[in-house]
Order: C-alpha cells, then structure tokens, then sequence
C-alpha cells in the first residue's frame, strides 16, 4: 500500500506531532514495564525465597518468627504447612 505525500507544511506538523506523541506514550509504557517487572521480581524474592510474604497480622512472615521446617528435596527450611510438589 502507498503513503500519500502530503505537500501541506501545517499538515506535516499535525502528523509529526501526533507520531511524536506516540512516540513518547511508547516510551513510557516501555519505562512503566520495566518498572512493574522489577517491582515483580522484588516481590516474588520476598515472598518465595526469603519467605517474608504477609501474616496474619500483615508482618513478614519468616523475619517476625513464622515457623520454618527443613525439607530435604529442596535442601533448606520453608515454612510449616508448606511442601514441595514436583512434576516432570
């Protein structure tokens, strides 16, 4: 399909403006993506590998003396109530 060639200056600088605009609504998504995965990933290392996720009481769990066992196909404590369930 061909773009037309617009001859017209003002209409040129409504089109740039609106691409630009697109431009800079894309590059902000793009920043506000990183963002998220890195608050994602933060969280996810509190709660699945530190064991910090909330309480009851809404106290990290491991660090405010929640009750951790040792399991031995993981090699090291997680919390009580908790098992490991793996499928190959």
């Amino acid at each position: 399909m061909a773009v037309p060639v617009v001859q017209d200056r003002v209409q040129q600088k409504k089109i740039a403006a609106v691409l630009s605009a697109l431009d800079a609504k894309i590059d902000c998504n793009n920043r506000i993506n990183t963002e998220l995965e890195s608050m994602a990933k933060t969280l996810y290392d509190y709660w699945f590998v530190q064991f910090d996720f909330p309480d009851a009481n809404g106290k990290p769990y491991k660090s405010s003396g929640g009750k951790m066992v040792y399991n031995a196909t993981l090699k090291r404590e997680i919390p009580e109530g908790w098992e490991c369930k793996i499928s190959i």
